[in-house]
């Protein structure tokens, strides 16, 4: 238990940063795995890095993504981060409290935000911690010996201490985030004195062992699915504190519960994961691209909204197809993390006021889905996405940002079949058998521009990708834009009839 300012550790580091806010897409966060000592991974919390512990595989752009950064998938780690939530005071005055220091702590993005504060304290352990059984015995035994522990607010608001699983990612708190660092790096041993009332503090802020003697809470798209034939059912589940908590805690509960260490799996379950291109500039839909279908209805106020799907409106067949969705963009999801999305899917997505869709039907709908194979229809989608972080800094909006990405992708399409040794019009004729639409205005144009450099320039005389480019549809392309709600709606705008594009969709 001595200060180290020199130890080094691997850990993962998020590609991209995120100073000031979470990012929009959580799930299309990836990381690079980067040696580090406290110091550096201070500078980098407040750069914005968000971070995760180290997994076994990577994809094959090198990046571990979320497909990678599973239970199953988890390797080690020498850090260990507790997350200290919507406490009544700052950061200094709850670590002074401690037995032991942590070796660095920083505040979160929403710290200070309502008149609570949040804080992320971090102990480095000399030793790697390889599997998950000896991460939680060392997560609960540094929390014990602290004197870590759930509390709840008067309204039934959690805080303080909660279990984090070891596919979970952290945030850095950003440009204004106040630190503490005392470099102690310590040793497993250091704790193996309070490992025994760290399985105490387990079993004490376990859901399923505390008394759900509250009334469930009044709220709109609550769901009234506790009965006692359901849990009857499925008894032999109870063993698990999963199914546990699936069968006697209130939808809502059971939500605040698992959300914390599930919902960026659920994000990454709902859409497929995008590819950033090279420059970072906007995002690319896969080929396959698969997307839940939300309802879309009016409100009482005219607007356009999501709103749930109704009883006759096939909702297991929905929920099945929904599942094999999920499967499909989080191939390795296991059939607990599947039965909490669709517990969330149905939560907020679908009417169930004749039980109907019950937990034993939810896990009767994972089984299937995992069990059996199901072709899922193409779903349309644009090409890609604009990078809207990537653009601000520069004060580009959005729609602008779309128009200079697509005159872009368009010209890198010209040129990979562009022959300068040709006349206008035979290139003309090669571009139209390859199915990209331009005018001979366009290709004077681009050959006055690259008149110069075209024995240099790298895509001259490549017809070689001739299929993969015709995947592009360009005659639809070159025309759009898509705007985009947060609901995931897209309106396609044909900017050869209008002179003035539309904003950005709120």
């Amino acid at each position: 238990m001595l200060a180290n300012t020199d130890f080094t550790f691997n850990l993962n580091v998020s590609t991209g940063c995120y100073p000031y806010k979470k990012p929009e897409k959580a799930w299309a966060v990836q990381y690079s795995t980067q040696s580090l000592t406290l110091t550096q991974l201070e500078k980098l919390q407040r750069e914005g890095k968000a971070f995760c512990y180290n997994f076994k595989n990577v994809s094959d752009s090198g990046l571990v993504t979320a497909h990678e950064k599973t239970l199953e998938g988890f390797d080690y780690t020498n850090v260990i981060f507790y997350d200290i939530d919507k406490m009544p005071y700052p950061m200094q005055e709850y670590i002074d409290r401690t037995t032991f220091k942590p070796s660095l702590a920083y505040t979160t993005i929403s710290n200070g935000k309502e008149g609570k504060f949040g804080y992320r304290l971090l102990y480095a352990i000399r030793e790697p911690i390889h599997s998950i059984e000896e991460f939680d015995s060392i997560y609960y035994a540094i929390a014990a010996a602290n004197g870590f522990t759930q509390r709840v607010y008067e309204d039934g608001t959690k805080y303080e201490f909660d279990y984090r699983r070891v596919n979970q990612q952290y945030y850095g708190g950003g440009r204004n985030s106040d630190t503490f660092r005392t470099d102690i790096i310590y040793s497993v041993s250091d704790f193996s004195s309070f490992l025994e009332q760290g399985k105490t503090l387990k079993e004490q802020i376990s859901p399923s062992k505390s008394k759900n003697s509250k009334k469930q809470d009044s709220f709109p798209f609550q769901n009234n699915i506790s009965s006692a034939q359901e849990e009857q059912a499925y008894c032999s589940h109870l063993e698990s504190p999963f199914y546990s908590d699936l069968f006697s805690m209130s939808p809502k509960d059971f939500l605040i519960r698992y959300d914390r260490e599930g919902l960026d799996l659920y994000e990454a379950a709902i859409a497929s994961e995008l590819t950033p291109s090279e420059d970072g500039k906007y995002w690319i839909y896969p080929e396959d691209y698969q997307e839940i279908k939300r309802n879309w209805g009016v409100n009482g106020e005219g607007k356009r909204c999501i709103t749930k799907w109704q009883i006759g409106s096939g909702r297991k067949k929905r929920l099945y197809v929904t599942a094999q969705i999920m499967k499909h963009n989080v191939p390795d999801i296991t059939k607990e993390e599947l039965i909490y999305c669709l517990v969330r899917e149905r939560y907020y997505f679908y009417t169930n006021t004749d039980n109907n869709l019950n937990n034993k039907v939810l896990i009767q709908i994972a089984d299937s889905a995992l069990s059996h194979k199901f072709a899922l229809s193409p779903c349309k989608h644009p090409r890609f996405s604009i990078n809207k972080e990537y653009w601000l800094q520069g004060n580009t909006t959005a729609n602008a940002a779309k128009n200079i990405v697509r005159k872009e992708i368009k010209e890198e399409q010209v040129l990979s079949l562009y022959d300068f040794n040709l006349s206008v019009k035979d290139n003309l004729k090669v571009l139209k058998d390859n199915g990209i639409k331009v005018g001979k205005s366009y290709l004077y144009s681009l050959r006055k521009r690259y008149a110069d450099k075209k024995e240099d320039f790298p895509f001259q005389n490549n017809i070689g990708k001739q299929e993969e480019e015709q995947a592009y549809c360009s005659d639809v392309e070159d025309n759009l834009t898509i705007v985009e709600d947060c609901g995931g709606f897209r309106l396609y705008w044909d900017f050869t009839s209008v002179t003035n594009p539309p904003k950005e969709a709120n």
